[in-house]
């Protein structure tokens, strides 16, 4: 004889018992309820909606309240608003007349639309560029309430966009092209400013994490790979090396949102396309004669971002990278030097343009 399943009780807070001036108390003493029940984090009960699944772009994005609203109609009014962009809301309507919204749009003196439908705020609007119906549109989302599980959503139009079906040029355009073709017009290059490139930091095998950068003989050690030595090196696939003029031992600068280091580039046909590998163990601002002020510390530039367990991400940084002009000779194993490259005597070369071409 089986048992019946067992029952959980749940109690949830509509939009009306929030919409009053203890609205978030009420709220609080509703959902306090199944703390009490034991309702939280149990199947049929309250599960909390999982975190992103993608990197940069949050499962709960917050929402402005009432108050954000009410300070960025005292800013316009203030002249500190010197465009808006108003995009899935009519804010000209849903705002209370008491707020003065209307009054204080007319302080700022540009608003940009992209709705497909002549609302309230696109009727007001100085440029209009509507988008496409979501019927019509490719797009992503991330549900809300989630499953209880990582996920998120594809989208793909379901119908044709209505003026193209109708074989008219002008009409609607998905916001995403809108924004990539503004970008061009501006001559900004959106691929490069969200850093296209995995910056994969790696242990040397004689350097290590850098514990062995005071020894010159762990120094003369050279990679396995790339033999380079007494150095800090890039490994970028050749192909995109190629395509970027990057050749070997050219100074290449490794950007992040954190900073940005300098390193020899040695192209390699191993590497992925959209990886730039730099080892860890030089960059030393102390530790001897044979470390110090020599190469770059790759670690300088991580991030601070953590997995589940609250060790560092420090395989989750993007970077972009760009020629300085410069050109080093990459020390390797083979090159046989003389004397190994113990203080200041890397040779230099600023590469100047070629003015027999013009």
């Amino acid at each position: 004889m089986t048992s019946p399943p067992s029952i959980t009780s749940i109690a949830f807070g509509g939009v009306a018992v929030a919409g009053q001036t203890n609205g978030l108390a009420n709220l609080i003493a509703i959902y306090s309820l199944n703390y009490i029940v034991g309702s939280v984090g149990k199947s049929g009960g309250i599960v909390f909606n999982p975190t992103s699944p993608l990197e940069g772009i949050t499962a709960n994005p917050r929402k402005k309240s009432f108050a954000d609203w009410k300070k960025l109609t005292q800013d316009m009014s203030d002249g500190k608003v010197k465009a808006m962009l108003v995009r899935g809301t009519d804010p000209f309507y849903g705002m209370p007349d008491i707020t003065n919204f209307r009054e204080a749009s007319f302080k700022v003196p540009y608003i940009f639309s992209f709705s497909g439908v002549m609302d309230d705020t696109t009727a007001m609007a100085d440029l209009i560029m509507p988008e496409h119906n979501p019927l019509e549109s490719w797009g992503t989302d991330i549900p809300s309430p989630g499953p209880g599980y990582q996920v998120v959503g594809f989208q793909q139009p379901v119908v044709r966009p209505f003026f193209e079906s109708r074989g008219e040029h002008l009409g609607t355009k998905d916001f995403g092209d809108v924004i990539i073709n503004i970008s061009r017009e501006l001559g900004i290059d959106i691929g490069k400013t969200n850093y296209p490139m995995h910056l994969v930091p790696f242990q040397s095998t004689s350097l290590t994490d850098g514990r062995g950068a005071a020894l010159p003989w762990l120094q003369a050690t050279p990679d396995p790979i790339s033999t380079a030595t007494w150095s800090t090196w890039a490994e970028i696939n050749d192909s995109v090396a190629k395509e970027n003029d990057i050749k070997e031992g050219d100074v290449i600068k490794i950007s992040s949102t954190h900073g940005s280091i300098e390193a020899i580039s040695y192209p390699n046909p191993a590497t992925p396309f959209d990886v730039i590998s730099v080892p860890i163990g030089q960059g030393h601002r102390e530790s001897g004669r044979y470390a110090k002020d020599r190469g770059s510390n790759v670690l300088s530039i991580l991030g601070s971002d953590t997995d589940e367990s609250g060790n560092l991400a420090w395989g989750a940084v993007r970077v972009s990278i760009e020629k300085t002009g410069n050109w080093i000779r990459l020390p390797k194993f083979e090159n046989h030097v003389p004397s190994h490259p113990e203080d200041d005597h890397q040779e230099i070369i600023k590469i100047a343009p070629d003015s027999s071409k013009h």
